[in-house]
């Protein structure tokens, strides 16, 4: 997994980072190319607060550089909530909230995950600015949708 795939695991986890001085959220230091520059003279890294445990379906799913992490939320065969976060498509972590608000509240008995997969990505697509060079990426962003909800259908180990 690439540098890239921890940045995204913290941003999906919403992890709050605490200093000697202060608490940044994960969205917050992450929003930026070189994060650490927010620390100020002196200031510590104290631990790291991870709120979102417990009962859910989550994990990461790499291939190459880019990396997808994903956690859902379920209760009564739906989706009750969920995060997708991609690392490695751009300079920071992506969080495709329009695609989360898309499958909030599916039945998960009722997802195609190669059409939920691709209906995704043609919401996306416009929004995701890569160079030309790049357009591959989307590609392999589709598949690691893919796969995550796969694995949410139980469609894959």
């Amino acid at each position: 997994m690439s540098a890239s795939s921890a940045a995204a695991a913290l941003l999906m986890l919403e992890t709050a980072i605490q200093t000697d001085k202060r608490t940044i959220r994960a969205q917050d230091y992450f929003a930026q190319i070189q994060p650490w520059k927010q620390f100020q003279q002196g200031e510590r890294l104290i631990s790291l607060e991870v709120p979102m445990s417990g009962d859910f379906l989550s994990g990461c799913l790499g291939q190459g550089e880019i990396t997808l992490c994903y956690a859902f939320f379920l209760s009564g065969g739906r989706i009750l909530d969920l995060r997708l976060i991609f690392g490695g498509v751009a300079p920071v972590p992506v969080r495709l909230a329009k695609g989360e608000r898309l499958l909030k509240r599916k039945e998960t008995a009722a997802l195609d995950p190669a059409g939920e997969a691709a209906e995704l990505m043609k919401l996306l697509k416009p929004e995701i600015s890569l160079m030309s060079r790049n357009d591959c990426k989307l590609e392999v962003m589709e598949q690691l949708l893919k796969k995550s909800l796969e694995r949410l259908t139980g469609g894959e180990e």
